[in-house]
């Protein structure tokens, strides 16, 4: 594999902390790297994004997601992005100095970026290629067209060259000569901006100019892996965009300082891969055989054929026909097995060892949700060890678990299994869970981890606004009340054992037994993370459990009126 072209020396200092006479430089910078970025890039990203408030920093938008670039010239005569790379660099600044979203980014450090990108990159280079030809020749009908397959030659990571990327033509017809990508104007047409699809190459070096410094193309059809000559040897958009995020030795991935901007990074390819995934779906409906199913041919008898639904298969991931599936498929093993013995639920511990190891000096894990995935994903391989191989709760006759990521961008898993030997007895619960804090004195790393993972979040009337109130109750029926044993219940989870003991203090609060979830001690002190162990005893309780760990995305309901219809 060919190294990739040098990373610019000033990107490399603001991104990694390496100068320490630029520490201010350098917070700016990386508080501000997403407007940076913005400034200088080629194309916008656009989508409504939503505002998290307090907490860890998270990018989140909803709605429809567009990227656009612009004609040379703008109707209005407002200058942006692309356009500004075809004016004088101090002139360029100001016009984003004015972006009311730019107020904290520093013009020096502007001017010394937009330098260094327009020394660089062949996407400028193109730009002012086009605005020269404008300026002197006065050419009436001018126009550029990306091409659509920038060519890879042996050193396939060099920086692509001009003629590379685009072609400066001139036709009376408007009409390129060759199949376009993308297509600009001399003056602004109908529509100042031009849409980029998703799957063209130069969709992310051009909204992502920090990443792509020199303009290395994105993902094209057709790529396909060196050394391999079968059929599997097709790189899938997804697999490319894993790839960007893989660390290489002695090569440097500036993704992987981006932080907030690799945020937006990857929840700007993961929509991009839905996207795709979700249009070869709609191209081959005819592979699923839509019309046999039931009642779409009434629909498009009844004269609905402009509203032709289409349909998802039960394949495709955390739609409603595949949770449905997998949840009767749960279901059948109760059938065929009994019902659950154990639910277990794992979070993932941004202060895990190995995640705080591989940070970058004054990175915190939301800087790097590709590390929190991974070490998440190695626990939880260890954790179904211990359970199906090593059998520390016994034999296990079955198994489900799904995994779902918190708003605020940690993964939990939720475990349902069914073991061969079925827990009976209040001794048998009590081998296997316990829900009180070990005594301080005696058992001081036991006590640790679960005042620190297994206390109940702090609600009831002194926080009102904690997430699992809801009318000034806790819905998880916290605090629970005081019991001398364990008490099997014929209706849900067992009342397990709660002594009366000592109390403790929790962020200026008084906590005990009672504000205890249950857990495992062996997994708590292994995995030192929130663990919770439930023994399921009713089987009222099942289906609500395999309809909650199935459940799918959250959603939300709607009515529309038209008057009083």
């Amino acid at each position: 594999m060919q190294q990739r072209h040098e990373y610019p020396k000033i990107l490399h200092e603001l991104l990694t902390k390496k100068n320490n006479s630029k520490d201010e430089a350098h917070t700016n910078f990386i508080n501000n790297i997403r407007s940076y970025n913005s400034a200088l890039s080629f194309a916008s990203m656009g989508a409504q994004i939503e505002h998290m408030g307090s907490g860890p920093y998270m990018f989140k938008i909803h709605g429809q997601v567009y990227h656009n670039t612009y004609h040379l010239n703008n109707n209005n005569g407002d200058k942006k992005y692309s356009q500004l790379y075809v004016i004088d660099t101090d002139e360029a600044n100001n016009i984003r100095m004015l972006n009311p979203s730019n107020t904290g980014l520093s013009k020096r450090m502007l001017k010394d970026l937009d330098s260094t990108i327009r020394s660089i990159n062949p996407y400028s280079e193109t730009f002012r290629n086009m605005a020269e030809i404008e300026k002197h020749e006065n050419v009436e009908y001018l126009s550029m067209v990306f091409n659509k397959n920038i060519s890879r030659t042996k050193n396939r990571y060099n920086k692509p060259s001009t003629n590379e990327i685009a072609m400066i033509f001139t036709d009376p017809n408007g009409e390129p000569p060759f199949e376009r990508d993308i297509k600009v104007y001399r003056k602004g047409a109908r529509y100042d901006n031009v849409n980029i699809n998703i799957l063209s190459p130069h969709l992310d070096p051009m909204t992502y100019v920090l990443f792509y410094p020199h303009g290395e193309s994105g993902r094209q059809p057709n790529l396909t892996l060196e050394g391999y000559n079968n059929e599997f040897n097709k790189v899938s958009l997804l697999q490319y965009k894993i790839a960007q995020l893989a660390i290489r030795d002695g090569e440097f991935n500036p993704m992987l300082y981006g932080r907030k901007l690799l945020q937006q990074w990857i929840v700007d390819s993961y929509l991009q891969v839905e996207a795709n995934n979700l249009n070869f779906i709609k191209l081959n409906q005819r592979r699923l055989r839509m019309d046999l199913y039931k009642g779409l041919t009434d629909n498009i008898d009844n004269g609905n054929n402009n509203s032709r639904p289409l349909i998802l298969p039960s394949t495709f991931q955390g739609s409603p026909r595949n949770m449905r599936e997998r949840y009767y498929d749960a279901m059948a093993l109760v059938g065929k097995f009994g019902k659950p013995d154990l639910f277990l639920t794992m979070t993932c511990n941004p202060n895990w060892r190995e995640i705080k190891e591989n940070l970058e000096e004054g990175q915190h894990a939301i800087d790097r949700t590709d590390l929190v995935s991974r070490v998440f994903k190695l626990k939880l391989i260890e954790l179904k060890k211990d359970i199906l191989i090593n059998n520390i709760f016994g034999e296990v006759y079955a198994y489900t678990y799904t995994i779902e990521f918190q708003k605020r961008g940690l993964p939990h898993a939720h475990f349902l299994i069914i073991l061969k030997d079925k827990i009976k007895t209040t001794e048998a619960i009590d081998n296997i869970v316990s829900a009180e804090i070990p005594n301080v004195e005696d058992d001081k790393k036991p006590h640790e981890l679960v005042m620190r993972h297994m206390i109940h979040g702090l609600c009831g009337l002194t926080n009102p606004k904690s997430p699992c109130m809801e009318s000034l109750v806790c819905t998880k029926k916290y605090p629970k009340e005081h019991s001398i044993g364990t008490i099997i219940s014929k209706d849900g989870y067992p009342l397990y054992r709660r002594i009366k003991g000592q109390r403790y203090v929790k962020k200026g609060l008084n906590v005990d037994n009672r504000n205890v979830v249950p857990y495992n001690r062996y997994l708590l002190n292994k995995y030192n993370c929130h663990l919770n162990v439930e023994v399921c005893t009713s089987i009222k309780s099942v289906k609500y459990i395999f309809k909650y760990i199935y459940k799918g995305y959250d959603c939300a309901s709607m009515q529309l009126y038209n008057g009083n219809e």
